[in-house]
C-alpha cells in the first residue's frame, strides 16, 4: 500500500510540474505569403493563470524546409502576446528543424548554426529563442488556444510543419529577466545615481555598448559573420551597462516627407511613413520618484518584410568597413563601405550574464550584479509601435543573419585585411552616459572578393609647413603588411605613417611600394614640390588672421588685418604645391582689414599663404 502511495504521489507532482500539448497534424507552410501560416493547439491546464512558478518553459516544433534561412515562426498565447523564435536562422545550407526546442537555459542561438550543405539534423538541438518565452507567463489564463505563426519570407521554396508542441512546468522564465523590487520605475528611491556623491535630483542615463565579442572577435572568425561576394556581414550585441533605460517612445506624428499623416500607411514614393521618435530620459527627484524629460532625437520607420511588420527605430548602430590611419579618433579612418540599413527594433532580449557575454566593454563582461539599477526598465518587446528600450542591464542581439547587417561592397574591393566598425548613434542624437565606448573596431581578412589584387596609396599632410615637416599616410588597399618609402631626397622609412622633414626647396618624387599578407605588391609615385619662400614666415606685420571655421565642409571665412595699407596677395595651394586657388586685393586695403569666403570643394590638406609687400604668413587649412 505504501508503495502504490508513492507512486501515485510521484505521478500527481509530474503532472503538476510538466504539462506537454501536441499538435502532429501540422500542414503546408505557403510560399512567399504574407498572412503566412498559423498552426492551433488548444491548451486545458488545471491553472488559470501563468507566471514564472509554473508557466511555459519551452517549445518544439518539426518543420521541413530545404532552405529555413526563409522562415520567422513566431508563437501567439491566448492573449496575443508574440514571442519570436527563429528568424533567417541557418546560413545558405540550413535546412529542416528536425525536433527543435527553444528554451531560455539553452547556451547558443539557432542563428550560430552555420550549417553544411549535406547537413540535414543541424537543428536538432535546443536554442535560445529569438524573444525571451516568459512574456507569456504574465499572468494571463493559458486556457484556450494557442498559434505557430510560420513566415516564408524569400520566394522558391516551400515546405511543412510536421509538428509542435508546447512544454509548460514549473520555474519557468519570468516576463522580465531580471526583477529588482529595490530600484524600479515606480520606485526611484534606491535607484543609484551616476555620481555616488549624489542621492537625488539626478538624470539616469543609459551608458550603450556594442560587445566587441560579439563583433570584431567574431569577425576574426568565431563564428558570427558572414561573408560573401560583394558583401560581407555581422553581428552586433547593443548592450546597456549604465543607470537607466534606454527609452524611445513615439510622439504619434507621423509623416511621409514633411507632410503629415495619419500613422503607418504607404507614402506616393512607395515608402512606408515615420513617426517622430522621442529619447525618454528619468530623473530621479527629492521625493524618491521619477521625473522624466523627453527630446527628440529622430524617426520610427515601418519594416514591411513578411514576418516583421513592425515599426525599428532609425539610426541606432552603424556598421562600416575602413583602412587605417594616424588620426586618433578612429571614426576618422577612410570609409570604404556601409551598411545599407541602419535601424532595428530594440528591446530586452538578453540579460547581461556569462552565458552570451552579451554586456562587454573593454575585455570585462558584465553580470547582473555589477548594476545597482538592474531592471531599471519597463519590460521592452520587439513590436511595440509606441515604445522600444533597452532596460539596464540587459542586451538586444542583432545576428548576421537579419536584416540589416549587411555592408555592400564595390565590385573592385580586393582580399586582404581591412577595419571592420561598428558605432552605436552614428549621428550622436541620443544621451548616453560615455560616449567613448560607443564604437569597437577590429581587423577583417576578406577572402572572396577579387584575389590577386591591391592598391597602394597615399595622402601627404604638412605637419610643419614653414619647417617642411611633412606626414605621408598610407592609404592603400587592402591594408599592406610592409611599406618602403622613398621621399625623392636620398631618404627612405618602413613605417606605415612616416614623417619627414626636408632640408630645402625644391620638387621631389615621393615613392611607396606595398606589399600584403595575401603577397600582393603595387607602388604609387607622387611628386611634393616645396616652392620658393617656404620657411619665411613674418607674420608679425599681419597683426591679426583669422579662419574660421577649420577644419570646414565647404566654406573657410577668412579676416585679416595689418599694419601698413597695402596690396595683399592670397593663394591656396595643396600639399604637393599645386595652386588651387589665388586672390589679390588691391592696391590698399580700407581701415587696414579686409575678408573675404574661400570654397573650396575636394577634402584634404591646403596651405593658405598670405603675402603684402613685407610680410608672408602660411596656415594649414582642412577641408572635410
Amino acid at each position: 500500500m505504501k508503495t502504490v502511495f508513492t507512486t501515485l504521489f510521484t505521478a500527481m507532482v509530474l503532472l503538476l510540474n510538466a504539462q506537454v500539448f501536441s499538435d502532429t497534424i501540422g500542414g503546408l507552410i505557403p510560399d512567399h505569403s504574407i498572412s503566412g501560416a498559423k498552426f492551433y493547439l488548444p491548451v486545458a491546464l488545471p491553472q488559470t493563470a501563468i507566471d514564472s512558478a509554473f508557466g511555459l518553459k519551452m517549445i518544439m516544433f518539426d518543420i521541413r524546409h530545404p532552405k529555413v534561412q526563409d522562415l520567422i515562426v513566431t508563437l501567439i498565447a491566448p492573449d496575443g502576446t508574440t514571442v519570436e523564435l527563429v528568424n533567417a536562422a541557418g546560413g545558405s545550407f540550413g535546412k529542416n528543424f528536425d525536433s527543435t526546442f527553444f528554451s531560455m537555459s539553452a547556451t547558443r542561438t539557432a542563428l550560430m548554426v552555420v550549417a553544411a550543405q549535406q547537413d540535414s539534423f543541424a537543428f536538432r538541438d535546443t536554442f535560445y529563442p529569438r524573444q525571451n518565452i516568459g512574456f507569456v507567463n504574465n499572468g494571463q489564463n493559458p486556457n484556450g488556444t494557442w498559434k505557430l505563426a510560420v513566415n516564408d519570407g524569400i520566394q522558391n521554396d516551400s515546405g511543412f510543419v510536421r509538428s509542435w508542441s508546447l512544454h509548460f512546468g514549473s520555474s519557468a522564465p519570468a516576463p522580465k529577466l531580471t526583477t529588482n523590487a529595490l530600484c524600479n520605475i515606480f520606485n526611484a528611491t534606491n535607484c543609484a545615481c551616476p555620481d555616488s556623491t549624489v542621492q537625488q535630483n539626478c538624470w539616469l542615463l543609459p551608458d550603450m555598448v556594442i560587445s566587441k565579442n560579439w563583433f570584431s572577435d567574431s569577425a576574426l572568425g568565431f563564428g558570427h559573420y558572414l561573408e560573401k561576394p560583394q558583401r560581407v556581414s555581422v553581428s552586433n550585441m547593443l548592450a546597456n551597462i549604465g543607470f537607466g533605460p534606454l527609452e524611445l517612445v513615439g510622439t504619434g506624428q507621423w509623416y511621409c516627407g514633411d507632410s503629415v499623416v495619419g500613422g503607418v500607411q504607404q507614402c506616393p514614393d512607395g515608402s512606408y511613413s515615420k513617426q517622430k521618435v522621442n529619447q525618454r530620459i528619468y530623473i530621479k527627484n527629492s521625493f524618491g520618484f521619477f521625473d522624466y524629460k523627453d527630446t527628440l532625437i529622430g524617426t520610427m520607420g515601418f519594416h514591411a518584410a513578411l514576418g516583421h511588420q513592425h515599426l525599428h527605430v532609425d539610426n541606432i548602430t552603424e556598421n562600416s568597413l575602413r583602412i587605417g590611419g594616424p588620426e586618433t579618433d578612429p571614426l576618422q579612418w577612410p570609409m570604404l563601405a556601409r551598411g545599407e540599413k541602419v535601424s532595428f527594433a530594440i528591446y530586452d532580449h538578453l540579460r547581461c550574464d556569462n552565458t552570451f557575454e552579451a554586456c562587454e566593454y573593454n575585455n570585462k563582461i558584465y553580470t547582473s550584479s555589477d548594476f545597482h539599477n538592474a531592471g531599471l526598465g519597463a519590460t521592452y518587446g520587439a513590436t511595440g509601435f509606441s515604445m522600444q528600450g533597452i532596460s539596464v542591464g540587459y542586451a538586444d542581439l542583432y545576428e548576421y543573419n537579419l536584416d540589416g547587417q549587411s555592408i555592400a561592397l564595390d565590385s573592385s574591393l580586393c582580399n586582404g585585411d581591412y577595419y571592420i566598425f561598428a558605432n552605436f548613434d552614428p549621428l550622436q542624437r541620443i544621451a548616453d552616459l560615455n560616449r567613448d565606448n560607443n564604437v569597437v573596431y577590429g581587423k577583417i581578412t576578406l577572402t572572396q572578393q577579387r584575389s590577386n589584387c591591391c592598391e597602394a596609396a597615399f595622402q601627404i599632410d604638412t605637419i610643419d609647413w614653414t619647417n617642411r615637416v611633412f606626414r605621408f599616410i598610407d592609404r592603400s588597399k587592402s591594408i599592406p603588411d610592409e611599406w618602403h618609402w622613398t621621399f625623392g631626397d636620398g631618404d627612405s622609412s618602413t613605417a606605415q605613417f612616416p614623417v619627414h622633414q626636408y632640408k630645402a626647396n625644391s620638387s621631389f618624387a615621393v615613392h611607396l611600394k606595398t606589399k600584403t599578407n595575401q603577397g600582393c605588391e603595387a607602388d604609387i609615385w607622387q611628386t611634393l614640390d616645396l616652392p620658393k619662400g617656404l620657411g619665411i614666415n613674418t607674420s608679425a606685420i599681419l597683426s591679426s588672421v583669422a579662419v574660421y571655421p577649420n577644419p570646414s565642409k565647404a566654406i573657410f571665412h577668412i579676416a585679416l588685418e595689418h599694419e601698413e595699407k597695402s596690396p595683399v596677395a592670397i593663394d591656396v595651394i595643396d600639399v604637393q604645391g599645386k595652386t588651387i586657388a589665388h586672390h589679390e586685393t588691391g592696391k590698399n586695403i580700407s581701415d587696414k582689414k579686409y575678408s573675404f569666403d574661400l570654397r573650396i570643394e575636394d577634402a584634404g590638406v591646403y596651405i593658405l599663404i598670405i603675402k603684402t609687400n613685407d610680410a608672408v604668413k602660411q596656415i594649414k587649412l582642412v577641408k572635410e
